[in-house]
């Protein structure tokens, strides 16, 4: 889902501009960590004093206060004890690697480590939430899969805000960063709504477009969402200059194919005869209300369009194999573009 920023790119988000004061704040006049226990020492530190001490720049309230505004209960974090320190260390193993490594040996390698982060649960949140702070390390990537599994709403904004400050990243070195984090939103369920809602709200006003932050919301299967989702697409019809050059609908409009809720018919209908749509946008709309509609005979034309891609992509197969030129396959004795190769053409 990599595309073209929308709003200036040299403006950093907010919270990462907020989490680098931090760092500079507290590490300014600190000596370097004599080894790698005490760098952790200082590093649980930090993540503490950063959550429960600093007030923010711009609310005047620590995380931890902003998360008792929001959830109406204290993030409660006990001590982090030495089993969790080693699993974290462990984690973290490759992020320094000077050579080249294979992500799914390391993933391998791995397993059990990542097996009892998500056995821990919540106590290892704050540890989690503090990796996924520097997405160019392969833990950040094995972070997500653990906060994903954990499936905690304290990891909501961390989340949120992650999305926020990578979907247009083209340094995604471990791809499907974000998808994981959109799909550990989905997957908590009923308590993102709320939070996604605010946020998406906020960045259309702000005429920003997280189109992770979208299906996230999107592929909860709740009514809530169904009806901000059809609130905004009337918003659209209504309005649609006020969404031009920055607002993606296709990726919205597919949304209701999550949503399966005929009710949208009309409003799909509606859209249809706007002016400033594209000829593959309307495709895709008409794709939704065909499935909206006749949910078996888009299954029959969905299935059909596989196999006509499955068909070329063996012949493509084929044809970097077997040259033009070359004795057709089938055992003819013909040349391969007077045999077969016309046949699967005329197919």
């Amino acid at each position: 889902m990599k595309k073209e920023c929308k709003h200036n790119k040299d403006c950093p988000p907010a919270v990462q501009r907020e989490f680098n004061m931090a760092k500079e704040e507290y590490f300014k006049d600190k000596p370097e960590p004599k080894d790698e226990s005490e760098r952790h020492k200082e590093i649980e530190k930090f993540i503490y004093w950063y959550n429960h001490e600093r007030k923010q720049s711009d609310t005047g309230k620590t995380p931890d206060e902003m998360y008792k505004e929001i959830y109406g209960e204290e993030d409660i974090s006990e001590d982090v004890d030495d089993e969790t320190l080693e699993l974290i260390d462990k984690l973290q193993k490759y992020d320094d690697a000077e050579d080249e490594i294979d992500y799914d040996d390391v993933k391998e390698e791995l397993k059990d480590t990542i097996k009892a982060l998500i056995s821990k649960g919540e106590d290892v949140l704050e540890d989690l939430h503090f990796l996924i702070g520097f997405p160019d390390n392969v833990s950040c990537s094995f972070a997500l899969e653990i906060i994903r599994a954990i499936k905690s709403k304290k990891s909501i904004l961390e989340l949120i805000e992650f999305i926020k400050e990578n979907e247009y990243d083209e340094m995604d070195i471990y791809s499907g960063l974000c998808d994981e984090a959109c799909f550990a939103l989905t997957e908590i369920g009923e308590d993102s709504i709320e939070p996604l809602i605010k946020e998406i709200k906020k960045n259309i006003e702000n005429k920003e477009y997280y189109g992770y932050l979208i299906e996230a919301l999107s592929n909860i299967k709740i009514y809530k969402v169904y009806e901000f989702m059809k609130g905004l697409l009337g918003d659209y019809i209504k309005d649609y200059k006020k969404y031009d050059g920055w607002f993606e609908i296709i990726p919205f409009i597919i949304g209701f194919h999550e949503q399966n809720n005929p009710d949208t018919l009309p409003l799909l209908k509606e859209l249809l005869l706007l002016k400033n749509l594209e000829q593959d946008e309307l495709i895709e709309i008409k794709d939704v209300i065909l499935h909206l509609e006749s949910p078996k005979k888009y299954e029959i034309e969905f299935d059909k369009s596989l196999e006509e891609m499955r068909k070329s992509f063996e012949q493509f197969e084929r044809e970097e194999k077997v040259g033009r030129n070359d004795p057709c396959p089938c055992g003819s004795e013909k040349k391969y573009k007077k045999c077969c190769l016309e046949k699967e053409k005329n197919e």
